[in-house]
């Protein structure tokens, strides 16, 4: 069961953040282990290839509102995402809305037609509002440029739990957190999501390039 108040202050602030420090693949027990410490707060990257995404909702957001969910799912709806979980991710409130697929896809073709998907639809991409992992990053020229970070949800000690349509809390339980994501996962209309997809990576191609220097 969640606990509903929060856990001492020592615990929370001495977090050591951990999505930096390896930067090769860990193991499914190395990173079991690290999720269980309380003390540790672990982020993941992507890699080129995803089987789900995740939307980012500050506490102070004017999207943190169930009215304002309610509009963004019906927007993901539009490319064949007619299933997502909703999660608070730590004691500060923040809201993640978690996209599971049913199957593998290009983390950049995803990140680029979520957000094409939702400024059309007339919400503000922007840190602290709303955003999208994996973010639409940029090609790098010199060095390579990985996606951004984001921390695992349900840690112990975090604050993070599943939340229902109206964001109350109903548990931190990682058994229904894998039960509710099998059953996204079995519900995307997967037809939809690949043509979106194709789409979005064809609008992305066709948009002019910034210059890097000024003529």
């Amino acid at each position: 069961m969640e606990r509903h108040h929060r856990p001492p202050a020592r615990r929370h602030h001495r977090q050591t953040p951990v999505a930096d420090r390896y930067q090769y693949p860990l193991r499914p027990r190395v990173l079991w282990n690290l999720w269980q410490d309380a003390n540790t707060l672990v982020g993941v990257r992507f890699t080129h290839e995803t089987c789900y995404a995740l939307l980012d909702i500050d506490a102070g957001s004017v999207y943190r509102n169930a009215d304002a969910i309610a509009q963004i799912r019906a927007a993901l709806e539009t490319i064949g995402i007619t299933r997502t979980l909703l999660l608070r991710s730590s004691w500060n409130g923040g809201l993640h809305l978690y996209i599971p697929l049913p199957e593998p896809v290009s983390t950049f073709n995803l990140a680029v037609t979520l957000k094409e998907c939702l400024k059309a639809q007339g919400f503000t991409l922007k840190e602290g509002q709303l955003e999208i992992f994996p973010n639409a990053k940029a090609y790098g020229v010199t060095a390579f440029i990985e996606y951004q970070a984001h921390r695992l949800p349900l840690q112990p000690s975090s604050g993070s739990c599943l939340l229902d349509d109206d964001l109350n809390p109903i548990g931190n339980s990682l058994g229904r957190f894998f039960w509710m994501w099998d059953g996204a996962v079995a519900n995307q209309d997967l037809d939809s999501l690949r043509q979106a997809l194709q789409v979005g990576r064809n609008n992305h191609r066709k948009r002019p390039k910034r210059r890097s220097h000024p003529v």
